[in-house]
């Protein structure tokens, strides 16, 4: 997981997210097999890409998959990439359906209350 924190005096809530999605997640040097369909949504505030890509792993010389999640909400972005075997995928795939429908960006929880913060 990375978290790019909100820039001071920079507005980026005009930028498509889509394109800085595509910014950060096709630079790397794999050797691409298939990059899956790019899964969108929004929730409230809450802007959300998602897709999944299977390589060529360079250390282990076979095929692997990753899915990279790419959201915002209120000036932070996330980038979240989760990887692992294809025999593995039906495995860990409800961890990522998890991982995906438990997402908060911009909220803090009170650890003495248990409230939200935004």
């Amino acid at each position: 997981i990375t978290v790019f924190p909100q820039m001071q005096g920079v507005d980026f809530s005009t930028l498509p997210l889509l394109p800085l999605f595509e910014q950060v997640t096709g630079g790397d040097e794999m050797d691409i097999i298939v990059r899956g369909r790019v899964f969108q949504e929004r929730r409230k505030d809450l802007e959300i890409v998602w897709r999944e890509t299977r390589y060529i792993d360079p250390e282990e010389k076979r095929e692997a998959c990753t899915r990279n999640c790419f959201c915002r909400r209120v000036g932070i972005h996330v980038l979240i990439s989760f990887s692992n075997w294809p025999e593995d995928v039906e495995e860990f795939t409800p961890a990522w359906e998890e991982v995906l429908r438990s997402l908060r960006v911009g909220e803090f929880v009170d650890p003495k209350t248990g409230w939200r913060i935004r």
